[in-house]
């Protein structure tokens, strides 16, 4: 499964590169012009139990007019995150297009208290990976609207190295390798001729149904407001 991710990712890589024509989009949150950068910020509500905010910077770099790639690195108000990001234009004509998104975070461990978190807790190190395809459409004010279905993945570090060296699959929750399927929707909006602000809505189902057990990493429903400014 791991080779044929990697063999993906660098099949639209090298399409990515190879590919001509400039972009349609304007404010675009994904796709800076080719060789240059975008510099985000998330942020997103977890509810009153999170001891601090939620804070995630992300700098993009434009491999081409149709791919790009970054990295990303912050905290979720209890956790450290590092992570990596690939977008891709899979197709594209007049004001529509369809959007390939893959992503990877590694969540370190936590031992005791974190920043403003003074909570004692044992945390082992895990892993969110992320798949989304996205429609999206451009309107002529420039708001981009998209929608989509994807999966993401969750897991313990240990626990799968454990499984991939050979040694049992320990059915404990928190080793795990749990699998959902998603339904996002997401709006952008230019604020100015390099500011873009962009709300997403990311829907977790167990199976057909919302995520509902508190075991799980993911919740049934995230929140996320990305402010993207364009160098």
């Amino acid at each position: 499964m791991k080779k044929l991710i990697v063999v993906t990712c660098l099949g639209v890589l090298l399409y990515g590169v190879t590919a001509h024509g400039q972009s349609r989009f304007s404010n675009d949150p994904y796709f800076p012009t080719k060789r240059t950068f975008n510099a985000g910020f998330y942020t997103t509500y977890r509810g009153t139990a999170i001891a601090a905010p939620v804070m995630i910077g992300e700098i993009v770099y434009g491999v081409s007019d149709r791919v790009s790639l970054s990295v990303v690195a912050g905290t979720t108000g209890t956790l450290g995150l590092l992570g990596i990001r690939m977008a891709a234009a899979l197709h594209q004509q007049n004001n529509f297009r369809l959007l390939l998104r893959v992503s990877s975070v590694y969540y370190p461990e936590r031992r005791g208290t974190f920043l403003f978190d003074k909570s004692n807790q044992t945390v082992m190190p895990w892993m969110l990976s992320m798949g989304f395809i996205d429609a999206e459409w451009r309107m002529k004010n420039g708001l981009r609207w998209a929608i989509g279905a994807g999966a993401l993945e969750t897991h313990c570090v240990n626990g799968m190295m454990n499984l991939l060296s050979g040694g049992k699959w320990h059915q404990d929750a928190v080793l795990a390798l749990e699998v959902f399927n998603t339904v996002q929707t997401s709006l952008s909006v230019p604020l100015s001729s390099r500011l873009t602000l962009r709300p997403e809505v990311i829907a977790a189902f167990k199976g057909m149904k919302l995520v509902t057990d508190d075991k799980y990493k993911v919740g049934p429903l995230t929140i996320y407001l990305n402010l993207v400014y364009q160098f």
